[in-house]
C-alpha cells in the first residue's frame, strides 16, 4: 500500500515529502544507497525553505527543523538496521530519547518523529514514549488520536496488561465522558487492598490514587450540583485517596498539593457552615 502512495509522489520527487517517503520505502526494501541519495536530495529541497524561515524567526522555522530531524533520524535508522552491535543500537535509542525529550510538546512534532523511529522500534517495544504521546494528544484535545494510539498498542497482550497502559487507557476513557464507569474500573484495577496488580510500581499506584481522588470529587459535583466539601463523607473519601497516595510516594508533589488544597476547601466549607 505504501508503494502505491509513493508512486503517486513520483512526479514530486523534487519535493521534501516525495524524497522522505521514497527514502522510507527504500529502507523497507533494504536499498541503503538509494535511501541515502534520497535523503541527501531531501536536504537540498529543504535548504531554501529552512534558510528563509530561520532568517525570520526560530518559531516559524521550527517545523522545517523537525523535517531536517526526520531526515537525520532516517539516516540513523539505516545505521541501526545495518549494524549488528547491540551497543551501537543502544546508543542510537538513547540519543533518540534525549532528543525527543528536548522537542516541543506538540502532537504534530511528536507524531512526525515517532513514526520515523517505529520503522525499527515497534510502538509496543517503545511503550513509555507512545503512552506519553497519547497523553499529549489527550491534553491537546485530540482525544480521537489518543484513543487510536492506545488501540494500536492494545493488540499486544503484554503491552495491554502493563499497568502504565491501563492507567493511560482509563484516563482516555474518563475523558470520553464515561466518568462513573472509569472510577469503578480504576477501583477494580487497584483491588481490595488498593495496591494494584503484583509488581506495579508504587509511584504509578500513587498516581492512580490521586486520579481517583480528583475523579471522585468531580463526579460527585457533576451528579449533585453541589460542592464536595459540603459532604463530610465524600470529603473524607477524597482526602483518603490523596493521603494514601502520599503514603505510597512521599515525594509526589501533586499528591501533597491535592491533599493540602482539599483540606483548605473542607476547612473553608466548615467555617462557612458555622457562621450561618
Amino acid at each position: 500500500r505504501m508503494s502505491v502512495f509513493v508512486n503517486a509522489l513520483e512526479e514530486s520527487r523534487n519535493s521534501f515529502e516525495g524524497c522522505l517517503y521514497s527514502a522510507v520505502l527504500a529502507i523497507h526494501r533494504e536499498r541503503w544507497e538509494q535511501a541515502s541519495r534520497l535523503l541527501s536530495k531531501g536536504r537540498e529541497t529543504l535548504d531554501a525553505e529552512l534558510t528563509a524561515l530561520v532568517g525570520e524567526s526560530y518559531t516559524r522555522a521550527y517545523r522545517s527543523l523537525v523535517k531536517a530531524q526526520q531526515l537525520a533520524e532516517l539516516e540513523e535508522v539505516i545505521k541501526y538496521k545495518t549494524t549488528h552491535r547491540a551497543e551501537t543500537r543502544q546508543n542510537i535509542t538513547d540519543m533518540w530519547t534525549a532528543r525527543l525529550n528536548g522537542c516541543q510538546h506538540s502532537v504534530e512534532v511528536w507524531q512526525a518523529i515517532l513514526q520515523i523511529r517505529s520503522i525499527v522500534i515497534p510502538p509496543t517495544e517503545d511503550l513509555a514514549k507512545w503512552l506519553k504521546f497519547s497523553s499529549l494528544c489527550r491534553r491537546s484535545s485530540r482525544l480521537d488520536l489518543a484513543v487510536k494510539t492506545l488501540n494500536q498498542l492494545r493488540r499486544d497482550p503484554v503491552a495491554a496488561s502493563d499497568p502504565r497502559f491501563v492507567l493511560g487507557d482509563l484516563k482516555n476513557q474518563y475523558a470520553t465522558g464515561l466518568k462513573s464507569q472509569t472510577c469503578e474500573a480504576m477501583k477494580k484495577f487497584l483491588g481490595e487492598q488498593r495496591t494494584g496488580p503484583p509488581g506495579a510500581p508504587a509511584s504509578l499506584i500513587a498516581r492512580c490514587h490521586v486520579k481517583m481522588g480528583l475523579w471522585r470529587r468531580e463526579v460527585y459535583e457533576e451528579e449533585t450540583l453541589s460542592a464536595y466539601s459540603k459532604d463530610s463523607a465524600v470529603s473524607r473519601e477524597v482526602l483518603g485517596w490523596f493521603n494514601s497516595a502520599i503514603e505510597l510516594n512521599g515525594e509526589y508533589a501533586k499528591a501533597w498539593n491535592a491533599w493540602a488544597l482539599t483540606n483548605f476547601q473542607v476547612a473553608e466549607a466548615m467555617e462557612a457552615a458555622a457562621s450561618r
